[in-house]
């Protein structure tokens, strides 16, 4: 999962409207281009945009959570569309030719069922990690410096 608490940099909303054509949607797939090609990363905020260099995946046709996995298992393939350089980097068009195999309708909708159920997991894990972060980071310092006390009994 993204760590989305890191991120610095926003746009106004004027800027955000009219100069960003294509817009992630909830569990597209985001992949690098360019440097550390064949990272992926599923997309889980209502709202958003990409930066330069990523490109956004969306399955039309097809489960999303399938597409972000059968792309992790095809790393290695992708890997192979470097086109080399100085530093890594892959064309749409290289990778809009994979072939990519779709199993049946009712296969995505069952695995769909099972991989939201992880996902949703895995996103309330993260908020709850990211809650206990911010309360280590505030206590922390003031145990240190005796301003807060914790009462031992024995």
């Amino acid at each position: 999962l993204v760590d989305y608490s890191v991120i610095r940099k926003y746009v106004d909303k004027e800027t955000y409207e009219n100069w960003f054509r294509n817009k992630p949607k909830k569990y597209d797939t985001l992949l690098s281009t360019v440097g550390s090609i064949g990272a992926f990363s599923m997309y889980l905020q209502e709202k958003g945009n990409v930066a330069q260099n990523v490109i956004g995946l969306s399955a039309e046709n097809l489960s999303p959570f399938y597409l972000y996995q059968v792309l992790n298992y095809m790393r290695r393939e992708i890997l192979q569309l470097d086109i080399g350089g100085v530093q890594p980097s892959i064309k749409v068009p290289h990778l809009l030719s994979l072939e990519i195999p779709i199993p049946n309708d009712e296969l995505q909708k069952k695995f769909d069922i099972q991989m939201l159920d992880i996902t949703n997991k895995m996103e309330y894990n993260a908020v709850q990690i990211h809650t206990l972060e911010k309360m280590r980071n505030t206590l922390l310092p003031k145990l240190m410096s005796g301003e807060v006390k914790i009462k031992i009994d024995e």
